[in-house]
Parts: C-alpha cells; sequence; structure tokens
C-alpha cells in the first residue's frame, strides 16, 4: 500500500541520525547520517525545525547540562507538503520535556475532507472471536474468502513486484471482505479510563496549569506561594482521581454481585484481569547444580565467593626478590614470637579472675529460631 495515496505521510520520532537544514549547517556526519540523508533526498523529506520557520533550539538531544547537543528527534514531512505547516519549535524548558530529549511541536493546516478509504481503515474494528464461535459464523468466513478468491489469478513464473504486489493485494482485500460481511466485530479502547469523571479532568487542567506557572518562575521550592499552589493542585487532583476510581471499583462489584447468576462469563473475566500474575524467578546455578530453597542460594553463593577469592594454584611463579622478602618476614615473626614469650610472664591469679567476672555486665543473647 502506497500510504501517500491516502494522505499526507509524516515521519516522526527518534531517528538516531543528524539531518542538515537551513538552521544547521552541521559538518561531522557519520555513515549513519550519510545513509539517512539519501533517504531523505529519494522521498524529497525534510525535518521541520531546522526550516527557516522553526523556532527554538535546533538540538533535540542534550546528554546533560552544558555537555554536547544534536539533532537527532525529527518531525519528517514531504516538501509538496510544506506549505501546510503553520509552525514547528522545539520545547527547551517545557513541562513536557521529561528527558534528554526536547519535545518538538509542530501545528499543521488541515482541512475537513477525509479520504473514504481512510475513514474504512480508522473505523475498522476487531472481530469477536467468541461471538463468531458461538454463532459457528467461521465456516462461512471460510466459504465466503474461498468465493472472494475463486477468481484471483496466480502469477506465473518470471511476474514482477508489481504482478506479486497485485496478487498480495486481491488476497487481503478477499479476507477483510469476507470477514466484514460474516465475522461480528467489537470496539474496545484499551486506553479509556472509565472513571475519569469531569470533576477529575478539571483538575488535572488546574494542576497542569500551576505546574506551568511554576516552571514559568524557575522552579522555586520551600514556602514560595507558587510551589505551594501546585502542590496543593496535584494533591486535590490525586484525592478525587483516587475517589473516583474507588467509587467505579465499588459500582463495578456491586454490578457483578447483583449480576453474578446471568453473566458468569463477566465475573471471571474481571477476575481473570485484576489477577496478579505468579512471579516467576530464575534459579541459581552453581557448578551445574540448581538452587532453589533458601538454604541452597546461600551455599551457592558461599561456593561462588569462595571459588573467587580461593589462591590460584596456577598462578605466575614467585621471584627472587618476594621469596626473599616471605623468608625475611617469616624470622621476623619467629623471632619476635619467641623474644615475647620467652620475656613475657604472666602472673594471673583465680582472685583477680573472679573480681573482674564480677565487673562484667550480663548480656542476654536472644536466639530467634
Amino acid at each position: 500500500m502506497i500510504y501517500s495515496q491516502l494522505g499526507i505521510v509524516i515521519i516522526l520520532g527518534d531517528i538516531n541520525a543528524k539531518v542538515i537544514g537551513p538552521r544547521s549547517f552541521n559538518s561531522v556526519r557519520d555513515k549513519r547520517s550519510v545513509t539517512f540523508a539519501k533517504f531523505l533526498d529519494e522521498l524529497r523529506l525534510v525535518s521541520l525545525h531546522l526550516q527557516p520557520f522553526g523556532e527554538g533550539n535546533t538540538f533535540t538531544f542534550q546528554s546533560y547540562e552544558s555537555g554536547p547537543s544534536t539533532a537527532i528527534d525529527h518531525i519528517l514531512i514531504s516538501k509538496d507538503n510544506i506549505s501546510l505547516i503553520d509552525s514547528a519549535r522545539v520545547l527547551d524548558d517545557h513541562s513536557f520535556n521529561v528527558s534528554d530529549h526536547h519535545p518538538i511541536i509542530a501545528k499543521l493546516i488541515l482541512d475537513n475532507t477525509v479520504n473514504a478509504d481512510t475513514e474504512t481503515i480508522i473505523k475498522q474494528s476487531k472481530v469477536s472471536w467468541n461471538k463468531a464461535r458461538e454463532k459457528n459464523n467461521l465456516e462461512d468466513f471460510s466459504f465466503a474468502t474461498s468465493q472472494h478468491l475463486w477468481g484471483v489469478e496466480i502469477p506465473s513464473l518470471g511476474c514482477s513486484n508489481c504482478d506479486i504486489e497485485c496478487y498480495y493485494s486481491n488476497i487481503v482485500d478477499a479476507i477483510q471482505q469476507a470477514e466484514t460481511e460474516t465475522l461480528p466485530h467489537k470496539t474496545f479502547v484499551k486506553y479509556l479510563k472509565p472513571y475519569w469523571t469531569h470533576q477529575v479532568n478539571a483538575l488535572h487542567e488546574n494542576m497542569a496549569s500551576k505546574r506551568q506557572q511554576w516552571i514559568s518562575c524557575n522552579r522555586p521550592r520551600g514556602e514560595h506561594v507558587i510551589f505551594q499552589e501546585y502542590k496543593s493542585a496535584k494533591r486535590n487532583f490525586r484525592r478525587e482521581l483516587r475517589n473516583a476510581y474507588q467509587k467505579h471499583m465499588q459500582e463495578t462489584y456491586n454490578s457483578l454481585e447483583k449480576d453474578f447468576d446471568i453473566d458468569q462469563k463477566r465475573l471471571w473475566s474481571f477476575l481473570n484481569k485484576n489477577k496478579k500474575s505468579k512471579s516467576c524467578l530464575s534459579r541459581l546455578i552453581v557448578n551445574g547444580r540448581q538452587c532453589s530453597t533458601q538454604d541452597d542460594i546461600l551455599d551457592g553463593w558461599a561456593e561462588h565467593f569462595e571459588s573467587i577469592f580461593k589462591q590460584n594454584t596456577e598462578s605466575e611463579p614467585v621471584s627472587d626478590k618476594e621469596r626473599a622478602i616471605t623468608k625475611t618476614v617469616e624470622v621476623a615473626h619467629k623471632d619476635f614470637r619467641g623474644t615475647f614469650y620467652n620475656n613475657t610472664k604472666l602472673n594471673i591469679t583465680v582472685n583477680e579472675v573472679e573480681k573482674e567476672g564480677k565487673n562484667v555486665k550480663v548480656i542476654q543473647t536472644h536466639i530467634e529460631e
């Protein structure tokens, strides 16, 4: 499928390649950037924030403060559609900036007309396979697919790439047409939060506004009025969000309890979705032996560290200098011990031991079994 036939194609993201534009003339380019430049020239693509109408910094990544900076994040659009761009700006210090990569904001001027094929693709929903099995629609789907493929001719040997693409498109169209005609569909928005009420949304917008004011004042801390207003708005938002979530879950529990005998499928679907998955821990393997219990793991680590710090029997031969030093130290130890024990006589009586023993504090030792 050629997506440019359906509408305007925009490529955006962390490209990890340097791009040259009217606002950037970086001469240091690696092999990846050179290859990507050829790709841009072939498709006549340009990076928006590097064009003359771009605002803000030309770089989009900075590893640390005062560190090297590069432009590796881009919003790419065809030169033929450059007139549709209203503005493009790199946000240096903004609430959206939560990483080393600076966000890029671009505004486009588009009409309200939507291509019919594009509208069909957008509104396409997922197949409800459970309903299809319950209603025995799979056989109808298989029969309808075979009927739509009946007139599709297989390309002959030596066919061109265009013939293969056409054959592939005919197969996909036949499957999609049979699916639309015979299978039930469902719509599911996975990112939808049913507990997100109007009150929660209003408090969230207020918190975002207070945060923007706080950032505009160079992020003050402590007892500053702007900072305290932002923290208060944040607390109110989170409190209302928790209350809305708890209220939604309570209503869900009441509904499940009420319809338990009628709709058990919904009940088990809810329970399985909220059931905590079992943690899977990798077993410790030491010398080919698996250690799973606490004692085995402790013994395994002990063996591991013993093997690391034990004396290496295959070490390099000892030099004459090291051997001489070792011998000198041994002689010194021997002479010291002999002199100490020969010239030192300890006269300690039983009464002195009893006296010192009474002065020692009694320490209770608790042994946990």
